[in-house]
């Protein structure tokens, strides 16, 4: 019974790349004919695919870059409350969890340094 399962001879594939409803993408390869989803999609070309692929990896990089930016704004805000608040520098940059450029003293007053 094994033996009619497991074909030896029956090793070439063929490539299909999915397009799922929820825009999700995925790359399938068979030996039987077109595969069967596991989820509603329709089988699209390959340019179709990398296209759609690209765009989830832009938009996947867009949100990274909103969260990193929403990250500094957040830590910045609180590094500058720290040294408004005369905390050293240092002590400032950990409290916060800020790690960006240190801030230039807006005119008239200093940034505290560090003890």
């Amino acid at each position: 019974m094994l033996a009619q399962l497991a074909d030896p001879g029956d090793t070439e594939t063929t490539p299909y790349w999915v397009i799922y409803e929820d825009g999700s993408v995925g790359h399938v390869a068979t030996t039987g004919g077109a595969p069967e989803l596991a989820k509603p999609g329709r089988l699209v070309t390959e340019a179709e695919y990398q296209e759609r692929a690209g765009q989830l990896a832009a938009d996947r990089q867009a949100y990274l870059d909103a969260l990193a930016a929403e990250d500094l704004a957040r830590t910045r805000a609180a590094y500058e409350a720290f040294l408004a608040a005369s905390f050293p520098e240092a002590v400032a940059r950990q409290m916060s969890g800020y790690t960006g450029p240190p801030l230039e003293p807006v005119s008239g007053q200093s940034v505290p340094a560090d003890s």
